[in-house]
């Protein structure tokens, strides 16, 4: 929720190492998420790294958007052909942000705006 120019969580869930990164546990929390969110809210989900290209998938196909962070062992496209290791953007970044639509995950490539700032 926007409240004076920051924003409030709505909904979180803390997992031990055991469930944190497992299917199931995210499949759980954008369900009982939906179901504390009006019908026809379209949250933004916010995440740091750790979260890969399935999780953003699950988001989407929620019809919600997603802000993660993404950094080692990921690579990056522009063209779906040339793939670059994701520290090659870690040069580019200047205190303005960047961005451009790309590709994160070279096996199972995810179309989505990329930034870069330091």
């Amino acid at each position: 929720l926007p409240s004076h120019s920051r924003s409030i969580c709505v909904y979180e869930e803390v997992h031990s190492i055991k469930t944190k990164e497992k299917p199931e546990t995210h499949a759980l929390f954008l369900k009982k998420l939906a179901q504390v969110l009006p019908q026809d809210c379209k949250p933004i989900i916010v995440t740091d790294t750790g979260f890969k290209t399935p999780w953003f998938r699950s988001v989407l196909a929620q019809g919600w958007d997603f802000v993660g962070r993404t950094r080692l062992p990921n690579f990056y496209s522009v063209d779906e052909e040339s793939w670059q290791c994701i520290t090659h953007l870690y040069k580019k970044a200047t205190r303005h942000a960047q961005a451009f639509i790309g590709y994160i995950a070279r096996r199972n490539p995810l179309k989505c705006q990329l930034a870069i700032y330091k």
